[in-house]
C-alpha cells in the first residue's frame, strides 16, 4: 500500500529499491489507512492490559498519532494477521521474556514483515525456555530479532561504568529526562542493515568493535533496549520518558503524511468540556458566604458556577439516590436538580443510582448475600443538628466510605437500576427537550465488558477512566491518559484531565489544589496539543471556600482561552468516533472518511506546505494551520466526506471557508462570496472565515436566523472575523456574505 512505503523519504533514497523489496510488493493506489497497532506483552496470564507499559506509556502517544492499540498477552496466545488490512504495525514490549511461544511469535513477525507491516521491539529479549520447555538458543533469538532488523551477539553488559556515548540523537532519546550515568545494563545488539539509523549507542574503551546499540530505527521498524524507554522511581509511581515516543513511533510506524483522527480540536479550536460527578450533592457548605446557613454544596455550584459562567457548558451527573427521597434525597436536593437542568448551559447525565465503588464486586458472580458484611456501613442519611429548626429537619448524604463496595447498599444491586432507572429518575427533573445521554462512571471506573454493553444498549454514552495530570507532581507525558480503555469489544472513553479528588489527597487536605489544573491544561497544549481542556470535579467542590476559589480560578483561566465549548456527552461521542473511524485512501493525498461518528477533525503533522484542495474535496468546512500542524474541519452533516490536500495554498477562494469557530458548525452551503450554515454552541459566536487576500478591506456581514446584521472587514490575509451574540445553545442558522451581495447569490 502507498501509505506503507511513504516513509522511505526518511532513508537514503539511493536504497529505496531495497526498502521496497523488504516491505513486499503489495502496492496499490487505494486502500484503507491501517490504524491498529498490535501490542504484544508477556504479563502474567491474569493481569489486566491496563497494568502494562503498553497502556501506561505507549498507548497515549500512539493515539496522538491516530493509532489504536490492540492488546495481546503472549502467555494467552499469539494473534494472527490473516488478511487484516487495518494493522499498522506490531509493538512487542517484553518485561520477562521467559516461557513464551517463541516459534509462533516468530511466525507472526515474519508474516508482518512479508506484508510490509513495521515491527518495533522494546524491552527484554526472549531467553531461558519457551512455552514448551525448549531452551532458547542464540539462533532462536536472532531468528526473531533479525526480522525486526537487529541481531544479538548473545552477550550482556551488566557493568556500564566505563561505557562512552558513541551516537546520541538527543531529540529522540533524551526527551523528558537526560540519560543516566552510568547507563542501564544492556544486551549486545546491533543493526542488520546499513539502512538502519542508530539513535543511541555506546563504546567500551579498548573494544570499539563491540558497539552496543540501545535505540535504533530500522527498515522493518525499530528497537529499544530495556531500560532506555523511560525512567521510573523505585515504586513505579513516577515515570518520565527518555525516548521521544511521538517522534520515534511516527518514524517507526511511518505515520507522516497520513490523516490523524484528532480528539482535541473541533472547528479549528481546542475543545473545552466540563463535567461534575454528583458526590457531595447534599454536603453542607462551609464556604464564606454560606457557612452556618445549611446550604448544600450542589446549590453553591448552581449559584457560583453554573449561573456565573453561562458561556461554559457543564454536564451534571447526580447520584440518583442523593436526590431520591426513598434514599437520601430531600425537597431541597430535588429543587437544586431542577434549577441546574433548567439552565441552557447545563447538560444532565447520570452518576448511577447507588454509586458503586468497586465495579468488579458486582460482576457476573454477584449475589446479594455478598454485601451482608457491609450492611452497617450503608448508613443512608443523618440529621444535621443545629442548622434547621427541629420541625424542618432535612437529611444530607454522608460522605461515602470507600471500604464498602458502593455508597448505598440497602437494596440488592442490579445493572438495570444503576443504568436505566437512574437515567429515568434524573430525566424526571429535566425540562422538555433535555434528556440524559451520558453515564459518568463512579468509584474505580473499571466496569466490565458486560456492564459497558448494558450502558450502550440503553442508548447512553460513557465517560471517566484514567486520570491525566501533567505538572510539577507528574512532570511527564507518561501521566497523560489515552483516549480510552478497552473492555472486551467496547471502548470506555477516559476523562481528559484529573478531577479535584486527585489534587486534594482524596479530599483530605490541600483543598486549594485544583488550581494546579491550569498547569496541566497548559502542558497538554504546548508544545504538543495532546488533550482538550476538561474541567472535571465533584459537587463537594462547593463545600469549602478553598476548593470553590480554586475551581473559579480554573474557570476564569479557561474563559480567556480560545476554545470551542461542547458538552461532555459530545466529547464522549467524539472519543467513540476515534475508535470507529475508517480512512480510505482513494488517490495520492486524498481520502474518504467513513464511520467517524461525532469525530469531525483530521490532523496532519509537519504540514505547513499543505492545504485543502476544495475542488477535489466534499464535506470539508475548512482548515487551520497551527504552527506546522494542519487541522481540517469536517461537516457533520455529510456522512462520508472526501478530503484532498494540495501544495497549492488557497489564495483565490470564491466561497468562504472556515478557519475557526467557538460554535460547532454543520450543514455548510456556499455560494460566490456567501455561505449559510447551522451553528450550535455556548457564549458569543466568535468565528473566522477565509475568503481571498484580494478581498482585503471589503466589508462582510453575518447574522443569526433573521436577526440584525453584524459587519466585519476582511484583513490583508483574506480573513474576516465575526462576533455574533450568544443564544446558540439550541442551534441557529447563520448567514455570512459580502456586503451588498445580491440576494440571488445567497
Amino acid at each position: 500500500m502507498i501509505h506503507r512505503i511513504a516513509w522511505v523519504a526518511d532513508l537514503d533514497l539511493r536504497c529505496a529499491l531495497l526498502v521496497l523489496v523488504l516491505l513486499g510488493s503489495g502496492v496499490s493506489a487505494a486502500g484503507e489507512v491501517p490504524r491498529v497497532v498490535l501490542g504484544l506483552h508477556d504479563s502474567p496470564r491474569n493481569a489486566a492490559a491496563d497494568t502494562t507499559y503498553l497502556y501506561n506509556l505507549a498507548e497515549m502517544p500512539l493515539n496522538h498519532l491516530g493509532l489504536k492499540l490492540e492488546y495481546h498477552n503472549l502467555r494467552l496466545g499469539v494473534p494472527s494477521l490473516g488478511k487484516r488490512s487495518d494493522v499498522r504495525g506490531l509493538l512487542i514490549w517484553l518485561n520477562d521474556g521467559r516461557g513464551l511461544p517463541l516459534q509462533r511469535l516468530t511466525d507472526l513477525v515474519r508474516e508482518a514483515v512479508r506484508q510490509g507491516v513495521p515491527v518495533v521491539f522494546v524491552g527484554i529479549i526472549p531467553s531461558g525456555h519457551d512455552d514448551r520447555g525448549k531452551a532458547i538458543s542464540l539462533e532462536d533469538q536472532n531468528r526473531l530479532l533479525e526480522l525486526a532488523g537487529v541481531r544479538t551477539g548473545g552477550g550482556y553488559s551488566p557493568y556500564t561504568y566505563n561505557l562512552k556515548v558513541a551516537v546520541k540523537v538527543s531529540s529522540l532519546v533524551e526527551f523528558e529526562r537526560k540519560l543516566p550515568l552510568p547507563p542501564p545494563a544492556t544486551e549486545t545488539v546491533a543493526p542488520v542493515s546499513a539502512l538502519a539509523q542508530t539513535l543511541l549507542a555506546f563504546d567500551r574503551p579498548g573494544d570499539e568493535a563491540a558497539r552496543l546499540h540501545a535505540v535504533m530505527l530500522t527498515p522493518q521498524g525499530g528497537y529499544v533496549a530495556a531500560g532506555y524507554t523511560h525512567y521510573e522511581d523505585k515504586n513505579g509511581g513516577s515515570q518520565q520518558w527518555y525516548l521521544n515516543p511521538f517522534a520515534f513511533f511516527a518514524k517507526a510506524f511511518r505515520t507522516h503524511g497520513t490523516p490523524i483522527a484528532d480528539t482535541t480540536t473541533i472547528a479549528g479550536r481546542r475543545i473545552f468540556y466540563s463535567h461534575i460527578d454528583g458526590d457531595g450533592w447534599g454536603s453542607v457548605s462551609t464556604a464564606d458566604k454560606y457557612a452556618g446557613r445549611g446550604v448544600y454544596a450542589a446549590e453553591v455550584i448552581l449559584r457560583e458556577v453554573a449561573k456565573t459562567y453561562p458561556a461554559l457548558p457543564v454536564t451534571v451527573a447526580p447520584i440518583a439516590a442523593d436526590i431520591d427521597p426513598v434514599w437520601a434525597g430531600t425537597l431541597k436536593s430535588q429543587q437544586i436538580a431542577r434549577g441546574l437542568f433548567a439552565l441552557p448551559n447545563v447538560e444532565p447525565a447520570t452518576h448511577t443510582y447507588t454509586h458503586p465503588f468497586e465495579w468488579a464486586f458486582f460482576g457476573l458472580g454477584y449475589r446479594a448475600a455478598h454485601e451482608l458484611t457491609y450492611v452497617k456501613k450503608y448508613s443512608r442519611v443523618r440529621i444535621v443538628p443545629g442548622i434547621l429548626p427541629l420541625s424542618k429537619r432535612e437529611t444530607v448524604k454522608l460522605k461515602a466510605e470507600y471500604d464498602a463496595p458502593r455508597a448505598y447498599g440497602d437494596i440488592p444491586f442490579t445493572l438495570k437500576r444503576e443504568i436505566e432507572a437512574s437515567t429515568a429518575y434524573i430525566n424526571s427533573f429535566c425540562p422538555p427537550g433535555k434528556r440524559v445521554r451520558l453515564l459518568q462512571w463512579s468509584g474505580d471506573t473499571s466496569p466490565s465488558e458486560e456492564t459497558i454493553d448494558a450502558v450502550m444498549k440503553s442508548g447512553l454514552l460513557n465517560l471517566n477512566a484514567r486520570d491525566t495530570r501533567f505538572d510539577g507532581v507528574a512532570p511527564s507525558y507518561s501521566a497523560v491518559s489515552p483516549v480510552g480503555k478497552r473492555a472486551g469489544k467496547h471502548m470506555q472513553v477516559s476523562a481528559s484531565h484529573a478531577n479535584e479528588n486527585v489534587y486534594t489527597d482524596l479530599w483530605k487536605s490541600r483543598f486549594f489544589g485544583f488550581r494546579f489544573l491550569k498547569t496541566s491544561l497548559a502542558n497538554t497544549e504546548r508544545p504538543i496539543r495532546v488533550k482538550p481542556i476538561n474541567v472535571y470535579y465533584h459537587m463537594y467542590s462547593g463545600e469549602k471556600q478553598a476548593s470553590l476559589t480554586a475551581l473559579k480560578e480554573v474557570l476564569d483561566y479557561v474563559s480567556v482561552q480560545e476554545i470551542a465549548p461542547i458538552t461532555a456527552s459530545h466529547f464522549a461521542a467524539i472519543g467513540q468516533g476515534f475508535y470507529s473511524v475508517k480512512l480510505v485512501e482513494t488517490a495520492p493525498q486524498a481520502w474518504r472518511v467513513e464511520n467517524r461518528g461525532a469525530l469531525n477533525t483530521l490532523r496532519f503533522d509537519a504540514a505547513d506546505k499543505l492545504d485543502v484542495d476544495y475542488d477535489r474535496s466534499a464535506g470539508v468546512l475548512g482548515s487551520r494551520l497551527n504552527g506546522d500542524v494542519l487541522y481540517v474541519a469536517l461537516d457533520s452533516a455529510v456522512k462520508t466526506p472526501i478530503l484532498a490536500l494540495s501544495e497549492n495554498l488557497n489564495t483565490g477562494l470564491q466561497a468562504p471557508r472556515l478557519v475557526d469557530s467557538r460554535w460547532v458548525i454543520s450543514g455548510l452551503n456556499t455560494g460566490h462570496n456567501a455561505a449559510s450554515f447551522n451553528a450550535l454552541g455556548f457564549g458569543a459566536g466568535e468565528m473566522t472565515w477565509r475568503v481571498s487576500p484580494s478581498a482585503a478591506r471589503e466589508q462582510w456581514e453575518a447574522r443569526l436566523d433573521s436577526g440584525p446584521w453584524v459587519t466585519a472587514v476582511v484583513d490583508a490575509k483574506g480573513l474576516v472575523q465575526f462576533r455574533l451574540p450568544s443564544g446558540a445553545e439550541n442551534g441557529v442558522r447563520v448567514t455570512i456574505k459580502r456586503t451588498n451581495l445580491r440576494p440571488a447569490l445567497l
